[in-house]
This record gives C-alpha cells, sequence and structure tokens, in this order.
C-alpha cells in the first residue's frame, strides 16, 4: 500500500513539475510572439488542444501539422472566468428584442439559425456557449465539404458561398493574424452585436454578444482563434494567414492607420475575388468542354460502293 501511494506522490510531483516548466515555455513563447501571454486556466485548456494535434492524423492529401484538426479545437480558448458548453437553442432568446414586435424578421431568423448546429451535408457545425454569470457569448463555426471546392459538381454551391452578399451593412472590426472579422449591423432593437468572418469560403465563424460589451471586452473571444489551423482545413488557402501575430483592433486606429488598412484590406479583396473568379471560369469552360464532348457525335464516314467484274456489288465505309 505505501509502495503505491509511493508512486502515485511521484507522479503527481513529476507532473506538476512538468506543467510548471510547459506553463512558463508557454508564456516566454507568447511574449516572444507579441501575443497575451496566457493565464494559468487558459494555458490548460489550450494544452487539450495541443495533446489532440500532436496525434491526430493529416486528413488524405493534407500535410501533417502541428494544427488541431477539429474545428471545435479551432475555437478561442475561454478567457479567465469563463466557462464554455454546447449551446441550446434558448441561449440565443436574450440577443433578440424584448417585444417580439420590434425583431427585424431577417436578423432574427438569422441569429435563432447560429442557435442551432445544423451542418451542410458532408460538412460540419459546431457552437459553443461561453458564460460567465448572466454573460453570454455564442460562437458558431461551419464547414463546408472539400468536395464543393474541387469537384465540378459542386461548382454552384461553391459560386454561391464565394460570391455571397451580407444581408445587412457591415463595419470593419478587427484583423486578428491576418483575419479579418467585420461587425453586422442589426437592425431594429436587437440586443446583440453579431460578427463574422470566413476562411477560404469553406469556413463561416459567427459570434454573438451581448450588445453592451465593448471592443476591449469582446478581444479575448478573438485573439486565440486558430486562424492558421482553419487555413490549413480549407481548399482555398491563403498564404500565410494565421502565421503573423499581429491584432489590430479597426476602432483603436487613427486617421491615416485606418486609410492604410482599408486601402489593405480592398486591395486583398478585389485579389481575392479575381482569382476565384478565374478559377470558377476555367472549371466551367473544363465542365462544357467535357459536355460538348459527349454531346458531339461521331463523323459523318462516306460511303462509297463498286460493282466488280464479277458483277458482285461492293461497299467500303471512307477513302
Amino acid at each position: 500500500m505505501l509502495r503505491w501511494f509511493g508512486i502515485l506522490v511521484t507522479l503527481t510531483l513529476g507532473l506538476g513539475g512538468f506543467l510548471g516548466l510547459d506553463y512558463n515555455l508557454a508564456r516566454k513563447l507568447a511574449t516572444a510572439e507579441e501575443r497575451p501571454a496566457p493565464s494559468f486556466q487558459q494555458y490548460l485548456g489550450e494544452l487539450k488542444v495541443r495533446a489532440v494535434s500532436l496525434i491526430s492524423l493529416p486528413r488524405a492529401g493534407q500535410a501533417a501539422t502541428n494544427y488541431p484538426t477539429e474545428l471545435a479545437e479551432m475555437f478561442s480558448v475561454p478567457p479567465d472566468g469563463w466557462a464554455v458548453r454546447q449551446t441550446v437553442a434558448e441561449d440565443v432568446d436574450g440577443f433578440l428584442a424584448k417585444n417580439r414586435k420590434d425583431n427585424d424578421p431577417e436578423a432574427r431568423k438569422l441569429i435563432e439559425a447560429i442557435g442551432k448546429s445544423a451542418a451542410p451535408k458532408e460538412g460540419e457545425s459546431v457552437v459553443l456557449t461561453f458564460e460567465k454569470g448572466s454573460q453570454r457569448i455564442v460562437i458558431k463555426a461551419v464547414r463546408h465539404p472539400d468536395s464543393i471546392f474541387t469537384e465540378a459538381k459542386g461548382l454552384p454551391r461553391r459560386t454561391e458561398l464565394q460570391t455571397a452578399q451580407p444581408p445587412f451593412l457591415r463595419r470593419d472590426f478587427l484583423r486578428v493574424r491576418g483575419l479579418d472579422i467585420a461587425e453586422e449591423n442589426l437592425p431594429g432593437k436587437m440586443r446583440a452585436r453579431l460578427f463574422f468572418a470566413d476562411v477560404g469560403a469553406q469556413i463561416q465563424i459567427w459570434v454573438l454578444a451581448p450588445k453592451r460589451m465593448s471592443d476591449k471586452e469582446l478581444l479575448p473571444f478573438f485573439e486565440t482563434l486558430q486562424v492558421n489551423a482553419m487555413n490549413a482545413a480549407v481548399v482555398d488557402q491563403e498564404p500565410g494567414l494565421g502565421d503573423v501575430p499581429v491584432i489590430v483592433v479597426v476602432s483603436a486606429l487613427n486617421d491615416t492607420d485606418r486609410a492604410a488598412y482599408e486601402a489593405d484590406r480592398a486591395a486583398r479583396s478585389a485579389e481575392r475575388t479575381a482569382r476565384r473568379a478565374e478559377e470558377r471560369l476555367a472549371l466551367t469552360e473544363a465542365v462544357k468542354a467535357g459536355e460538348d464532348a459527349q454531346a458531339t457525335p461521331e463523323e459523318k464516314k462516306e460511303i462509297s460502293c463498286k460493282k466488280g467484274s464479277d458483277g458482285v456489288k461492293r461497299c467500303k465505309v471512307g477513302g
């Protein structure tokens, strides 16, 4: 009995020592990368992601990385004092107008959809609720299947995703590691702030937060997003997305920096739009060429006949 107790104590002390050393290394790495040093609670939350990512096998055709491959593991780590759980539909009720008559129908439909975990066919969807007392934040991510972006039959849906227009006016909110996040200008008396971003048009992210929360209070829910992992998980990847540890809060920029940011975002958006349009056109032409080849009848062969000296008529096809 004493022997087993001694082994247990030794293992506990060893694990505690390892966690202490690894936690200090994690804080030093964050400082070197100009990221906020994680609290011990955040470190423990990230530890699971790191462990899973080390043993996860890469998807077929994908190079091995240290990035998490599960969509839920790409979410932000809960800030200090916040708990996280699976979302239930009722979690979004507090984001709607108090008076049902004040709810904009389209905004209500969108908010209620965010509270549901319905996933596209062959895709995946994750919805989590971050909770602290009476405060709630709902984050949803949807990943569409690769086939939409790699197969001809997915072209209509691919076009729809890549050219979709926002339902409401948007304003620039944040750039986290190269990923631009916009805020929806919700109509009516909705009690919510709604943020949206997409990665390669294949992963969509929505964040529902109380209207009273400031930009500064919301920052912790974005700064630990695994942008590099999301970029690695889509077909239409953007080089370097997620690799630069820079976070830009647009509302904090001065006029000069704001103009530079907007110009850069517009240029990147124009390049992305043009590249995607070219890819869709090339795929459309390839599909059409294939259809034309199948629809073209065989070349008509000329038939010629000649009567031989024996009086027998003989015919042949072609020259």
